[in-house]
């Protein structure tokens, strides 16, 4: 775990400007006003998904993508790889929420390899939609509340990688 803080903070040289940041944060949180108000963990990105009229299905990706976004056909592909979805379903919900909300491309994607590898972030758009999804599934009243639970069970409780948390921790403290 402290690896993974160690290779985010020397490799993570893209960046949104801090307006696209607190942007990113605002929409975060009028989502979850407006879908989630009385939520505990763990937030459920399909749940607003499915509010917003989105479709979800699952179909085979190519090899490190777990979910693809198309906004005229209004769905999100997920990978049918049941480890991948395990691991990273929510928060590539959540991933594709964002672009929905931030950004106005037709096609957008989520790899791990965004938050696993940052240095391998292609856009800043990319970066922007994994601020929104933190902040969507990890919201500053509940970390405050739930924050004495150690990593492990943090990540269980919230149902998001650990990755997620040391990322979502990482822009906490800018």
């Amino acid at each position: 775990m402290d690896r993974l803080l160690h290779l985010f903070r020397v490799n993570h040289h893209i960046a949104p400007s801090t307006e696209a940041l607190q942007y990113a944060i605002k929409k975060a949180q009028w989502v979850n006003h407006k879908y989630q108000k009385d939520a505990v963990p763990p937030i459920f990105a399909e749940k607003i998904l499915l509010k917003e009229g989105i479709v979800l299905e699952h179909q085979p990706l190519a090899k490190n993508l777990v979910a693809v976004m198309q906004r005229s056909e209004k769905r999100i592909v997920l990978t049918d790889d049941k480890v991948a979805l395990t691991k990273w379903g929510n928060f590539a919900i959540a991933h594709a929420l964002g672009h929905w909300f931030l950004h106005t491309h037709e096609i957008a994607y989520f790899s791990p390899l965004s938050l696993e590898k940052p240095f391998v972030i292609r856009s800043e758009e990319d970066n922007e939609a994994n601020y929104f999804a933190s902040y969507l599934l990890l919201p500053e009243q509940m970390i405050q509340e739930w924050n004495w639970l150690p990593k492990r069970l943090f990540s269980s409780a919230f149902e998001v990688p650990e990755e997620v948390i040391i990322f979502r921790f990482h822009i906490a403290r800018r």
